[in-house]
């Protein structure tokens, strides 16, 4: 028997909300969510997630369906949900040389490197990012 993967899909911006926040910061993640959304439909089922706080419940939802839940996080990693109760894949955008690897602010996901390394793995928008990441882990 084979497991279908769900992939939950988070971003703050979102249809209702993308003409509101359009030039402030991160509203440019809802349109990569849009232009991924097609690719993960082909490898799993694709749900919307409209807040964090309903990923316990999502997950659980996902799981009794017999399916396998995937948070794919359309954010900076300083968004993304401590001890999730699935795999978390952050999706994001990075222009820097190294990443935020220290807390600040008393809130531990405003360390990146912390929380990329624990996600395992994460997608960036260049090779760039990528090798920013990689120095910094």
């Amino acid at each position: 028997m084979t497991v279908r993967r769900t992939f939950l899909l988070y971003c703050p911006a979102t249809d209702q909300n993308i003409t509101d926040v359009l030039g402030r910061a991160n509203y440019s993640y809802y349109f990569v969510l849009k232009r991924f959304t097609p690719l993960l439909a082909e490898l799993g089922d694709v749900r919307p997630l409209p807040e964090l706080g309903q990923l316990a419940a999502a997950v659980a939802e996902v799981r009794s369906a017999g399916g396998e839940p995937v948070l794919m996080l359309f954010a900076p990693p300083h968004e993304t949900v401590l001890d999730p109760p699935c795999p978390v894949v952050p999706v994001f955008a990075w222009e820097f040389d190294t990443i935020p690897d220290e807390e600040f602010g008393g809130d531990s996901r405003s360390n990146w490197a912390q929380v990329l390394s624990g996600a395992g793995m994460a997608i960036t928008h260049s090779e760039f990012a990528v090798a920013s990441v990689r120095r910094s882990l």
